[in-house]
């Protein structure tokens, strides 16, 4: 009985290694036979990402670009017929608005006072977009700084040769406000002034050094006056020697 019982432990502790062994180890899958490769799906294309032909600038397309970006920044930007520059819109800036609905100003084109289209330039340009960076200078009176802002536009067939995609307000340096400032005339702070200049920090520090340093002085000019004295009044004084023959011729 007891060597039964003693055969049915080994047999289960057989049983669990073995179980064990199956559930730890990682499964091997056997290698793809040619049948299951033939029957695997189509391999995927991997597609490249070609970058846009540069564009060659010609003096005749900086023409183009010039007259887009007045037209656009005169009505659209500036809000004075806005309708006038509808044709000059790409579909994607443009929203579905018609010409009557651009009419009434209310569009997709951040506004702005403009006065004049004080500079341009080309950032980028490619056969696909052309990149403009435009500083924008206010109207009298108007209280605001020049402006810059990025245009977007792409190439077309039709009559216009580029149409707007996006205008973007970009930062104005802090050089350029001053600047603006200046001519309309206004006290502003320079940015070189915003900064603590370092004589204010040099008289605090030198004040604090007088108030140590002046009562340090005064006690040791007085300290050396004090010797000094001692030492003349020492000076002043018979010697031993003088003293005892002085003494000594002295009357008894």
């Amino acid at each position: 009985m007891r060597g039964h019982l003693f055969g049915v432990a080994i047999a289960g502790i057989v049983v669990g290694v073995v179980t064990l062994t199956v559930v730890l180890l990682p499964s091997v899958d056997p290698p793809p036979t040619q049948q299951d490769a033939g029957r695997s799906g189509p391999a995927e294309e991997v597609t490249e990402t070609v970058a846009p032909a540069p564009l060659e600038v010609t003096p005749a397309i900086r023409r183009q670009l010039q007259r887009t970006a007045r037209l656009f920044v005169e009505t659209s930007v500036g809000r004075r017929h806005p309708e006038r520059s509808w044709q000059l819109v790409d579909a994607s800036l443009r929203q579905g608005l018609t010409r009557a609905d651009w009419k009434t100003g209310n569009i997709p084109v951040v506004p702005y006072p403009v006065e004049h289209l004080a500079f341009w330039r080309i950032d980028e340009a490619n056969v696909d977009h052309v990149l403009m960076e435009l500083v924008l200078t206010p109207k009298p009176h108007t209280g605001l700084l020049s402006k810059t802002f990025l245009m977007d536009v792409r190439p077309s067939t039709g009559p216009e040769h580029w149409l707007v995609s996006s205008w973007t307000p970009y930062g104005v340096s802090q050089a350029q406000m001053e600047l603006d400032a200046a001519a309309r005339g206004d006290n502003v702070v320079s940015s070189r002034d915003r900064h603590l200049s370092a004589i204010w920090l040099v008289v605090p520090v030198a004040l604090l050094l007088l108030t140590i340093v002046t009562p340090a002085a005064v006690f040791a000019v007085s300290a050396l006056q004090s010797r000094r004295a001692e030492h003349l009044y020492r000076m002043s004084l018979p010697s031993p020697a003088e003293s005892e023959t002085s003494s000594s011729s002295s009357p008894s």
